[in-house]
Formats: C-alpha cells, structure tokens, sequence
C-alpha cells in the first residue's frame, strides 16, 4: 500500500519533520523543513521572497543564493529526487512529491475540519524560534489563516449538518472548534451530543469530565451530558454496527426523521425500511434511534430471530424490558394487568398477578391486543415513544397483529414504530407479507435501501482503511463488492489485514465479483476443530450465547472456548460482548448453517436443547420444542410444543398455537393427544380465518378424533368444515348441505341436540344465500324438535336459526325467537353472547327499529362484547350491521366510519361473504352521495368474487348498482343491457332489495314509462312493509318522489306516511326528508 495518492515520496512538516523516501526515511534539518515549508504552502515562491523571511535580507545577494541553491541541492541528495522544482527565479513543489500541507488543504475542502484543527494545534516539527524574527511572522500567520479558516468552515458546517441529521459531520466540526477551544460551553455542549450521536457515549463524559476539571459547572453543558446519559448502551447484537462511522444514506436518514415530527406532534407513524441483507437497515436503524433518544423519546428496541419467530409477542416482550412497567399496569387495571403479567418473563414485572379470568377461545386474540394496545398508549402518554423493530420478517403472527391492531386505532398517538424488513426472506403466508407489499391501506412509509453510490462506497473504505488504501485499490474493492455495503466491509478488512489479494486490472474487479462464500472460505481457512464447532453451535442456536453455555454444549473448558472465540473474533467471524458470543452477520449465519449436513444439524439441535432445558427449563418451551424438533428428537418435541402451545393459545397467540400443535402433531405419538392437538390446530387456523388451512385440518382433526373415540368433538370439527368449505365457495351448496344432514342424523342418534342445532343454523344460511327459501322454511319442524328435548344451550342456537327463518314470513316470531335466544346466551362466553345479539340486531335492522331507545342497552352490550371478542366475522357483522343501520337512517359520515372500521378488521382473512357485502354496502353509500363513479368501482369489485357459495343476491345487486351508476352518468346504452341482464327475483325478498327497485324505477323513469316505474314499487312494498321495513322506507322515498313527477294526487298522503313511520322510528333524518316532500 502506498500513500493515498500512490506518491512514494511523502513530505512530513507537521508534528515530526520527516521526508518518506522509496529507500525509507530521513530526518530533515529546521533550514531544510523550513524551505520547503515555504514552497509547498506558498505553491510557488521566489528567491528574494525566501530570503526575505529565511534570513530577513532585503536584497538577495549571490552568497543567500548559494545558500538556498545548497539547502535544495541537500534535499536532492537526501531523498533521491528533484523535490524543488526551479522555474527562473521561482521555486515550486514537485508534482511527484505529497506534503501533508496539501493533506490539509484537501482534508479541509472535504470538511474534515477535526483532523485539520489538531496538526495546526501541533504546530510545525521543528522549533523555527532560531531561524528568524521574519519567518516566525510569516509562520505565524500562516498557522492563523489557516485556523480562521477552519472555525469559520466548523462553525457554518455544524449548523448545516445538525440540522439535517449529518451528525458525523456535525460531530466533526464540534470536534475542531473543541481542539483550538476545550473551555467553550458551547463547543463543548456540541461535542457531548456529537459524540454521544455516533455512539461515542463513553468519549461524551471524557469531555464532560474534562471540562468540570478546568472550570465551573454550565447549564449548557449540564444539559447536554442528561440527554447523552438516558442513552442505554447497544444491544448485543448491534454494539459493532453502533459504533463505526455512519456513510452515506442522507436521504433515507431525512425521511426517517419525519417520524419525530410526527409522533411529536401526536400523530401515529409507520416506517419500513426494506432491503436485502446486509444492504445496512440494522445500522441506519441504530443511528435514527441514537438520534431519537437524545431527542426526548422513549426509544423501545427489539431484534427477532428467525428460530424465535413462533414464540408469540417475543419482540413485544423484549422491546419492554428495560421498562418500569410496575405503574402502567396498575393504572390500566384488570383483567389487562394479569392478561400482560402473565406474558412477561421474571424481570420487567415482580408483583404477582391473578389467574386469567376465564374467556372464551374466540376473544383470546382480542383481549391480548386490547391489554397490549392499553400498555403502549399508556407508555406513549407518559413519553413520545418510538418502537425499533429490527427484521420485522421474523416477527411472530401475534406481534404483526399487534402492530396492525395499534395502527387501526392510534390515528391519533404520540407513538410510532421505525422497522426493517428483508423481502427475500418473507413468503406470501407469512405474517410481515402485508407489510412488505402493502397496497396502501397500512398507511406504511416504505424506505426501499440499494447499494452505496460510489462516492458513499469510496467514504466507507476509507473510513475503514483509515486512508491507508489508494485510490486505486479503493476502486477495485468497490467493484469487487458491488458497492454493497456488508461485502464492502468484509473484503477491505480482508485485504487490510492480507487475506485477499487484488486482481491487478482495476476492470477485473467488475468482472468477477466476490461471493459470500469466498470470503467465508478465506475466514474459516485452518481454524482448529474447536473454533469450527464453535462457530456450527452458534449457526444452529440463532442467537448470541454465554461463553459458560457454550463450553456445556462443546463438551470443552471454558479456557479453550476463550481462546476459540479470541481466535473467531480477529478473523471477523464473531462478536463478543463481555461474556456473550454471536456470528457476526446474519447471512454468515445462514451460510454456516446450510452447509452442514442434516445429521450434523441434528446433533447440534439436540446439544442446544439439552443446555436450554437444563438452564432455564419449562420456561423456554417454545425454544424446546423447536430445537428438538429439528434435533429430531419427537417425545421431547411434542411435549415441550404443547406447552409452548397451551400459553400462546391461552393468551390469544393463536398464530403461533396454530404452530405447535402442528409441530405437535407431527411428533406426538399417542393417537388420542395426536387427534386432540389436530383438533386445536383446526381450531386456531378456523380462528385465524386461515381458511385455506384451516378446511383440510378440520376434516383431518374430524377423522382422528372419531378414530379416537372423541366423537362428540368430531362433529363440531364436521360442522365448522362445513362452514369453512362454504366461506371459500369451492363446494356446491347442495353437497354442503347433504353433508349437514349426515352430521344431524348422527348427532340424533347419540343425543347431541346442540350439535343437532349447530348443523341446523349453518344449513338455514346456506339454504338462504342459494335462495331455496322453501326449504328454509320447511327446517321449522327440525328447530322445533330441538326446543322439544334440546338443552338451554342447543335451545338458545335453535332459536338463532329460527330468527333467520321467520324473518321469511313472520317479522313479530322472528323478533321473538332472536329475544329467546339473547335471554338463553345470557351466562355463555362473550363470543357466543355476541352471535345471539348479532343475529338479533340483524332483525331490528330490517325492522327499523335498531336505533330505538329501547335498544340502546342492547347496542351498548353489543359495542363492549366488540371489543373482547377475538371471532373475527363477529365483530365484521357487528360493525358493518351498525354501518348500515346509519345510512338506513341517513347519518352517512357514521355509516362510513363504521364501513372503514369492518373493512380494517379483515386484514388478509379468508372472508369472502363479508368483502362482498361491504363493498356493496360501500357502494349504497356512495350512490347516497352522488359519488357515482366511486359507486361504481365499489360494486365492480363486489362482483369479481366468484365461488360455488357466492349468494344469489350478489349478481343483482352488483348489476343494479352498476345500473344506477351508467343512468346517472349519462350512458344510456350500458343502462340498458344492465337493465336486460337483471336476473329474476326471488320469491320472497330475503334481502334489502332497495338498489335493485331503485334501478328498475330510475331506468324506466328515464325511458318515459312512468306508471310501470311506480307499478314496480309498488309491487315490492307490499312484501317489504311491516317486514323488511327499513327496505319499505327508502323505496317510499322514491315512490312519493315519482307520484308527484306524475302529478298523482295520492303522493302527499303517502308522503304523510313515510313522516309517521319514520317518526315513530325515531328517524329523524328520514322524517325530515319526507317531510319536506310533503311541503313541496
């Protein structure tokens, strides 16, 4: 290596004078370091000028010429070369020489100012005071210029480069004004926070103690030194990437710290940064959160890994562990404080807590999030907070639906979260999959991170070369790597130590790029067989471990496990923090790990195992149950994953619970747990809305607990794969409902009424939404068997299918029989009690009378059973039902509140019937406002689900609502093809046809045909009135409209009926529009 330049001679006048020859190098006498101290800062000089200020002589007389022709002859001799270059009477340097004058000049203009300022505080090598009065001057005036210039530089660069996020070079300038002027409080309040901003906390207190040392204390700096001491110091896995110098991304740092601005402002944030690995989003992360603490925020941090992935809110968890959660949970009260202290490891939350106060399976996973989301928002009040979530890919299920559950209710919260992501490890079941390709109802701010640019890739290896590579070189290491930062690093720290040679033409870097895997093979080239297991252990336990763990595992002294990882840690392969050791990268990780063979991994799976089981036990069985499986090791496996299966399941982690008990039935020999964990991973797929999963399990489950005599539970299995099968519309109606009649006819025959009753509620929606509303009707003697001889519990879900079945022809039984069954489901779980009020606000809805005040109980019941509920198509249908009941009545901003509220529920569920109705009842609401065209991409996408299930009313709904958007939008022809592929109408309307009768009245309104408009109303509300009231009122609506256009004398009485019947269901927006048609 030579000099930055590649010069071979180097002239040396700052600090120690010494010129650096090809021969090596040589002492320089004060006349000769003087002399060419003048030519090389002056550039060019003349002789008369150097005598003038090397021996103060006001002409040059022949004798002062010899003496400089021999102080220029001397230097010749001495390095071998024409250093001084004569042109006439003038002196220049030698365009073949380097000066560390011309280093400063160049280090100045790129703004490395601290360097600078510390050689001219050093001053020149040698002691000139002997020379003369004359050069003394002009030395001292060179030095001056050169420190004014410099402040000034520092001065405006720290303004600039704080103010935009550039705190090395910010840090930089505060640097070089502290060197000329260590007692400045303000210099030095800079320096404490520009330290402590590239992670220099240590070196901060150096300059605190310093300054206490030689005067008083200032606020300033008091002040400073706080903010610098509420940085708690990296975490393991970061402490290296956290301290190096930070290159390059400035964009991407500008945008990130938006997220400051907005959490402080209250204003919920999202931040992604999306990259391969190695691309630097753990080290962009690390300086926005060092940034973030000296800021004010609280800055919570957590960095999964992917053998941790199924271990539910593991990141959660770890982000609260240095948090004095003690107040938080007392102040949210129960059952939310037992709900999270039953989460939490020993450590974050000493008090004891209570059992979990029983819940029904379906409203675990909410009354998780719901504790979760009470602790954050509780935290962000106290303190903005920022939560720092590195490689969100390995997340677990629970904490993505965590973060999704905050963001749909934190519109408003000084909270925000700043997370990284690999693409390539994300598959498109995989929870963070909605993150990376997001389609913008996240509301996620995407960072993509590519390779460096050049100049940022030249910064990087000269930061780590420390200037030591040449230019050259620089360009070959860059072209080598491809400008990606991680393989950067690695090859110049391999050539700087000589572990790589580099090919001779610079174009042969670009042609042949180094691989991962050879700069590996030149790291781990003649390790001892220790060093190699070391390295094996710690690819298979994914996670940094103690030295003392390691030595149990290896089978080792602890001396020798030392010294292997002393030997790792110089080639760069590991990490050590005091006594915890990981791989250094996570892609040398997985490289390692890959190229060991299956059997090898199995031994080292086990070998962790057995140290985890024996240092922390039962409390670690999610990691047991991993390790072991992949050690191959069944027993062990399953029992450990029913545990670990068991807790997330209790606490609402039902992805992960999905996990182990599949783990478990892979490994669980006995026949009878088997089927009882298929049934539970059934059941927490089913829960998940994991359909395409979700089936197949359910019939597996359904098969092993009849081989294991469980039969009862097999049937519930058979019903719930009924239901499932029907959600994703692959099956015809007609065999669903055969294989219904199977599992009634069995349940008969051993007693089980409730399930008897189950299979008959599913049946009666099936047999609605295929439109074959005779056979529903003709159910009426099965549901009455059931009420004969059923329990209270079977009763009550007979009567739940009744209100659907009068609803048919009997509006006053329908009321009844939902009543019945809300009374029955009094003392059932929360999930239960909500279907029973569901279906019956179903009833009230159509009947118009949901908003009464006889129902404000009811609704406020149904309202807190939303929030505790984990049955996600509960909640849907509460939510969207009470949406409709809005626009029915004509509060449209509610309606559409409540419509975002549903939609935000689905997620990526498998729910088809509830995206069809919402995009539908979106639709209505749009052609409430006039938004035609929003109306109609609302129903277009209503219509492009397709399924053997899809209801029957989907079609006509969709063609109307297509239909009114193509007449009120001028185009008559498109109206008119609706209007002929409308298909016929069912026998009885089981629906609110009201878009439907809308269409056909506007279209033969606009055809002229006035009288078959009104005749098509009426028609309709004949059936509609007293039963599908809410329908009757909007079509009225329409109805008294189209009387008085045809000048009949009968539209202000019916005018005056829509006021009465809208007043008396306390509809008062309905009222007053009747009202002034009844004016007009």
């Amino acid at each position: 290596m030579t000099s930055g330049d590649g010069s071979l001679y180097r002239i040396q006048l700052f600090s120690r004078p010494l010129l650096t020859t090809p021969d090596g190098p040589c002492e320089l006498s004060p006349y000769q370091s003087a002399l060419l101290l003048l030519v090389f800062a002056e550039r060019e000089i003349s002789r008369p000028r150097i005598a003038e200020i090397l021996w103060a002589s006001a002409e040059i007389d022949p004798k002062v010429r010899h003496r400089i022709r021999q102080l220029k002859n001397q230097i010749r001799h001495r390095s071998g070369a024409q250093l001084l270059i004569g042109d006439g009477d003038y002196l220049g340097p030698w365009s073949g020489a380097e000066c560390d004058i011309a280093e400063l000049e160049r280090a100045t203009s790129r703004q490395r100012l601290a360097r600078v300022a510390g050689a001219i505080v050093g001053g020149f090598g040698h002691d000139f005071s002997g020379l003369s009065e004359s050069f003394d001057q002009w030395a001292e005036v060179f030095l001056v210029g050169l420190r004014s210039r410099v402040v000034t530089l520092a001065t405006a660069r720290w303004e600039a480069s704080s103010q935009q996020g550039d705190w090395d070079g910010a840090r930089d300038a505060a640097e070089a004004r502290y060197t000329f002027d260590p007692l400045d409080a303000e210099t030095v309040a800079n320096v404490i926070e520009g330290r402590a901003r590239v992670g220099r906390a240590q070196a901060s207190e150096v300059a605190y103690a310093e300054f206490m040392g030689r005067t008083k204390a200032n606020p300033l700096v008091d002040e400073a030194i706080d903010r610098v001491r509420r940085i708690p110091a990296p975490t393991a896995r970061r402490r290296s990437d956290a301290n190096a110098r930070f290159v390059g991304r400035r964009n991407q740092l500008a945008r990130l710290r938006t997220v400051f601005e907005k959490v402080r402002a209250g204003t919920f944030s999202f931040v992604l940064v999306v990259g391969e690995a190695g691309i630097g989003k753990t080290r962009l992360l690390a300086e926005v959160e060092r940034s973030a603490r000296l800021e004010g925020f609280r800055c919570l941090t957590a960095e999964p890994v992917e053998l941790e992935r199924r271990i539910s809110m593991n990141p959660i968890i770890d982000a609260l562990r240095d948090v004095e959660l003690g107040p938080h949970l007392r102040a949210i009260g129960e059952p939310w404080r037992t709900v999270i202290g039953t989460m939490l490891p020993p450590g974050p939350f000493s008090e004891s807590v209570q059992a979990l106060p029983p819940v029904e399976e379906r409203a675990l996973s909410r009354r998780l999030l719901d504790a979760f989301s009470l602790l954050f928002r509780s935290l962000a009040n106290e303190q903005p907070t920022i939560f720092f979530l590195d490689d969100l890919q390995w997340a677990d299920a629970t904490t993505v639906a965590a973060l999704q559950f905050f963001q749909r209710r934190w519109n408003q919260s000084y909270f925000g979260i700043v997370a990284t992501a690999r693409p390539g490890a994300v598959g498109r079941r995989d929870p963070a999959h909605s993150y990376l390709f997001d389609d913008g109802k996240l509301g996620v701010q995407r960072i993509d991170l590519e390779e460096l640019s050049g100049e940022e890739a030249r910064q990087l290896v000269e930061e780590i070369g420390e200037e030591r590579v040449d230019a050259s070189d620089v360009n070959k290491l860059c072209g080598l790597s491809g400008r990606h930062p991680l393989y950067l690093t690695e090859l110049t720290r391999d050539f700087l130590s000589g572990r790589l040679t580099l090919p001779e033409a610079e174009a042969d870097a670009f042609s042949v790029p180094i691989s991962l895997k050879q700069i590996l093979a030149s790291r781990v080239e003649g390790l001892c067989e220790t060093e190699t297991s070391v390295l094996h252990v710690l690819a298979a336990g994914s996670k940094p471990l103690r030295l003392g763990d390691l030595a149990e595992v290896l089978d080792v002294s602890l001396d020798q496990t030392a010294d292997a990882a002393d030997e790792l840690t110089t080639r760069q392969l590991v990490e050590l923090d005091r006594d915890r050791i990981w791989i250094a990268h996570d892609i040398f990780r997985t490289a390692i790990y890959r190229e060991l063979s299956e059997a090898h991994r199995a031994v080292l799976h086990h070998r962790v195992a057995e140290q985890i089981r024996e240092s922390r036990g039962s409390a670690a069985a999610s990691e047991l149950a991993t390790h072991y499986d992949r050690a191959g090791r069944s027993a062990l496996s399953a029992q450990y994953g029913w545990q670990a299966a068991a807790h997330a399941f209790e606490r609402g982690a039902v992805a992960e619970a999905a996990h182990f008990f599949e783990l478990v039935t892979r490994n669980e020999d006995d026949e009878k747990r088997r089927a009882e964990a298929t049934a539970m991973l059934a059941t927490s797929l089913h829960l998940n809305r994991d359909m395409s999963r979700a089936n197949p399990a359910l019939e597996l489950a359904a098969t092993r607990l009849r081989a294991a005599e469980l039969n009862e539970r097999a049937r519930r299995m058979d019903i719930r794969r009924v239901e499932g099968l029907a959600e994703v519309g692959d099956t015809p109606v007609d065999e669903l409902v055969d294989r219904l009649s199977s599992i009634k006819d069995e349940c008969r025959d051993k007693g089980d009424w409730e399930g008897v009753a189950l299979a008959l509620d599913a049946e009666v929606q099936l047999l609605q939404l295929a439109e074959r509303l005779d056979d529903v009707l003709g159910l009426q003697t099965e549901f009455d068997t059931v009420l004969a001889v059923g329990s209270r519990e079977a009763t009550s879900i007979a009567h739940q299918g009744l209100a659907v079945l009068f609803m048919l022809r009997d509006p006053d039984a329908a009321l009844r029989s939902a009543e019945i069954a809300v009374s029955l489901a009094k003392h059932s779980g929360s999930n239960q009690r909500l279907k029973t009020i569901n279906r019956l606000l179903i009833v009230l809805l159509h009947q118009g009378t949901l908003h009464s005040g006889r129902n404000r109980s009811l609704l406020a019941e149904a309202e807190k059973l939303g929030t505790l509920s984990g049955d996600l198509l509960q909640r849907f249908s509460l939510a969207s039902n009470l949406g409709v009941s809005h626009m029915d009545a004509g509060h449209l901003d509610h309606a559409e509140a409540l419509f975002d509220r549903a939609e935000a529920m689905l997620g990526n569920a498998d729910m088809t019937f509830p995206r069809i109705n919402l995009a539908i009842n979106r639709g209505e609401l749009a052609l409430a406002r006039g938004e035609y065209h929003k109306a109609s991409e609302h129903f277009a996408g209503a219509g492009r689900h397709d399924g053997l299930t899809i209801p029957k009313y989907t079609e006509r709904m969709v063609t109307a609502g297509l239909g009114i958007c193509a007449l009120e939008m001028g185009r008559m022809a498109e109206a008119r093809r609706l209007y002929e592929e409308l298909p016929e109408a069912p026998s009885i309307w089981y629906y609110d046809p009201t878009p439907l009768l809308q269409f056909q009245s506007r279209y033969l309104e606009r055809r002229g045909d006035l009288l078959g408009a009104i005749s098509a109303l009426e028609v309709a509300q004949v059936d509609l009135q007293g039963r599908l009231v809410a329908a009757w009122i909007k079509t009225q609506v329409s109805l008294v409209h189209l009387l008085r256009k045809a000048n009949d004398p009968r539209a202000g009485n019916e005018a005056l009926r829509g006021v009465e019947v809208t007043g008396q269901l306390s509809m008062k927006a309905r009222e007053r529009e009747f009202a002034l048609l009844l004016g007009e």
